[in-house]
């Protein structure tokens, strides 16, 4: 990560969140927030842990962006806020998150949207869905079912089907997500 970034004009923290301060925000033009654990499945079993690393850590983030006056900020959030609204979900869509983790990062959003009000700082928030890419693992459990689609077929074997057929998927590239990030990183 740190090699692709190499020739952009940014500083890469490489530091435990809940340990850094102000001054890992200082004379910041802009944070993206982008740090989770995306566990939605196991979520309802460790929802303490969850929330540690899915809704605090994001407390965190923002406690220094205030302190620090970082004027630009866009929250990486998640698809999962919708849960069980009404599809097809829109940006006008009310969030009703199934899982704690849906909850989590839906009040992460709400904390981020009061403070950008009480603070004046700009914040964009990104709701992806289904991220897949080049280099994502296929071997965990419950996630990046592209890849292991993939994996399945260069291997010559079915791809496995689980539950019904008539379940759709809608899936994001993470070419075109990380398109969206950097129109928003110009947007003024």
């Amino acid at each position: 990560l740190i090699e692709n970034l190499a020739d952009i004009p940014c500083d890469f923290i490489q530091a435990d969140i809940m340990d850094c301060n102000p001054s890992c925000f200082d004379e910041k033009q802009l944070v993206i927030h982008a740090a989770a654990i995306p566990a939605c499945n196991s979520s309802h079993f460790f929802p303490v842990a969850d929330a540690q690393d899915n809704y605090l850590v994001g407390l965190k983030v923002l406690e220094n962006i205030i302190a620090a006056n970082v004027q630009k900020v866009i929250l990486i959030s998640s698809a999962s806020v919708y849960g069980n609204a009404d599809f097809p979900w829109t940006e006008s869509s009310i969030p009703l998150p199934r899982d704690p983790y849906g909850h989590h990062k839906l009040m992460l959003e709400q904390m981020f949207q009061m403070y950008a009000k009480i603070h004046g700082f700009k914040l964009m928030i990104i709701r992806p869905q289904h991220l897949f890419g080049k280099f994502q693992r296929p071997d965990l459990i419950y996630r990046n079912v592209v890849s292991k689609w993939i994996q399945y077929s260069i291997s010559g074997h079915p791809l496995p089907v689980y539950g019904s057929v008539s379940l759709s998927r809608a899936f994001t590239p993470i070419s075109l997500f990380s398109r969206a990030v950097c129109e928003l990183i110009e947007r003024d």
